[in-house]
C-alpha cells in the first residue's frame, strides 16, 4: 500500500467511537472517545486528525445501525449521531468512503481466528460450511452472519423477544412450582419492560414493543434488576456495572438478573440459530468477558438446546466462544480495505450491506493526473536548486 493509500479506520458504537490510521498492513494513531461528547460524528473526525499532519484519502466505517442508501442513524448513540458517506467522502475530499454494519468486520475478521482462541460451549457437528452465525452482545445486542462466504448484516437484535419456556422432559405432566415461578417472573419482567417502552415519544422508536436487546444487552441485565427490585422503597438507580459488582456480594436480585439475561440469551441464539439453518455459531464480546457469572456456568446451552422440533438440528451445532480479546472491529475494517484496494471491488461482504461512495472515473483520472504532474513540477525543482 503505497502513501497514497493512507486508510482512515472507524468503528462507531452506541457508547464509543474508535479511529486508526492504517498503512503498509500496520494500525497508528488508535484512539478511542465518548459518542455522548460530540454533537456530531464530524467532530469526532475533528478531534481525531487534529495535530496530525496526514490527510487520508480512504475511510472505512463500521457503524452500529440499519445502512441505508449510505446513511446510518447510529443506535443507541446520546447524541443521534448520524453518518452520511457521500457527505464524508467530499467534506473529508476522500476518493472513497465506505459504510457497513458495525458487525460486519467481526464477521469478516471472527472466523479467521484459530482453533486455540475459541472455546467449545456445545461441541455439534457444525463445521465452517453453511452458515455461520455470529452474536456480540454489549450496549446493544449486534449480530451477522456468513452465508455463500459473504458477510451479511443482521438486526435480529432488534426483533420482539420470546420468552424462554421451561425446560420439561417428555415424562413430566406439568410444571413445578419452581417452573411456574419462573414463568411467572418472566412474564412480569415482560410487562414491566412493555409499560416502560410506552413511555418513548413516537411508535416509530418501538412504543409497546419489547426487543430481544432489551434483555440480552449491558442495559438489559439493568432492565431484568429493575424488575427484580420494583417493589422495593428507595431503590438506587444502579449501572450494569454496580449490578454485576453485587452478584459478588451474593447479592439475589443481581444473580437473578444474571441467570435471566444468559436463560433469554440461550433461547433467542437458538429460535436464531435453527431459523438460519446455522451450522456453526461464535459468541464473544467485552460484555460476557467482564461479568462475574460465566456463560459456562449459565443455563445458556440447555436454552439454547430447548428448540421443541427443531432440538435435534440444534444439537448438530457447534457453539464456540471467543475468548481473545482482540481489536477484532478494525482488523475487520482493514481486511475490507484490503480488499478494495486489491481487487477494485467489494468481494467480501453481502452487496445489500455494502455501500460505497467514490469519486466519479473522470474526476479519480484527472486527480491523478494532477498528481503527477506535482510530481514532476517538484522534481523540476528541486533539479533547478542543485543547478543553483
Amino acid at each position: 500500500m503505497t502513501r497514497q493509500n493512507l486508510v482512515l479506520l472507524s468503528d462507531v458504537g452506541g457508547t464509543n467511537i474508535r479511529f486508526a490510521l492504517y498503512e503498509q498492513g500496520a494500525y497508528t494513531h488508535f484512539e478511542k472517545f465518548k459518542g455522548e461528547d460530540f454533537a456530531s460524528y464530524e467532530e469526532a473526525i475533528a478531534q481525531y486528525l487534529k495535530n496530525k499532519s496526514v490527510r487520508p484519502t480512504m475511510m472505512v466505517i463500521g457503524a452500529a445501525g440499519k445502512i441505508s442508501n449510505g446513511h446510518v442513524s447510529v443506535t443507541n448513540s446520546h447524541r443521534g449521531l448520524e453518518i452520511d458517506a457521500a457527505s464524508l467522502r467530499k467534506h473529508l475530499k476522500l476518493d472513497k468512503c465506505i459504510l457497513v454494519n458495525d458487525l460486519v468486520p467481526y464477521g469478516v475478521s471472527v472466523p479467521r481466528l484459530p482453533q486455540k482462541n475459541l472455546e467449545d460451549l456445545a461441541g455439534g457437528h457444525g463445521t465452517k460450511k453453511g452458515t455461520t452465525l455470529i452474536v456480540w452482545p454489549g450496549t446493544g445486542l449486534g449480530l451477522c452472519y456468513i452465508q455463500d462466504g459473504k458477510v451479511c448484516a443482521s438486526e435480529s437484535g432488534h426483533m420482539k423477544i420470546q420468552l424462554p419456556l421451561p425446560i420439561v422432559n417428555e415424562t413430566d405432566d406439568d410444571l413445578t412450582d419452581a417452573q411456574a415461578g419462573q414463568l411467572d417472573k418472566d412474564m412480569d419482567l415482560m410487562k414491566f419492560l412493555a409499560r416502560k417502552s410506552m413511555e418513548k415519544a413516537t411508535r416509530r422508536q418501538g412504543k409497546g414493543f419489547v426487543s430481544a436487546e432489551d434483555v440480552v444487552s449491558g442495559r438489559g441485565i439493568k432492565n431484568v434488576y429493575d424488575t427484580l427490585t420494583a417493589p422495593r422503597m428507595n431503590r438506587p438507580d444502579l449501572t450494569p456495572r454496580e449490578i454485576s459488582e453485587l452478584v459478588l456480594k451474593n447479592d439475589t436480585a443481581a444473580i437473578r438478573a444474571h441467570e435471566t439475561f444468559f436463560r433469554f440469551f440461550g433461547a433467542f441464539v437458538g429460535n436464531l440459530a435453527t431459523s438460519l439453518k446455522a451450522g456453526r455459531i461464535i459468541i464473544g464480546g467485552d460484555l460476557l468477558r467482564v461479568l462475574p457469572m460465566k456463560i459456562q456456568e449459565s443455563d445458556f446451552i440447555p436454552h439454547f438446546l430447548n428448540c421443541g422440533r427443531m432440538t435435534d438440528d440444534a444439537m448438530e451445532m457447534s457453539v464456540q466462544l471467543v475468548t481473545q480479546d482482540y481489536p477484532f472491529a478494525m482488523e475487520g475494517l482493514r481486511l475490507i480495505a484490503d480488499d478494495v484496494l486489491k481487487n477494485g471491488k467489494n468481494t467480501l461482504v453481502n452487496p445489500n450491506d455494502f455501500f460505497i461512495s467514490s469519486l466519479p472515473e473522470k474526476q479519480v483520472t484527472l486527480e491523478q493526473k494532477r498528481k503527477v504532474y506535482r510530481a514532476r513540477r517538484s522534481a523540476l525543482n528541486k533539479g533547478f536548486e542543485a543547478e543553483l
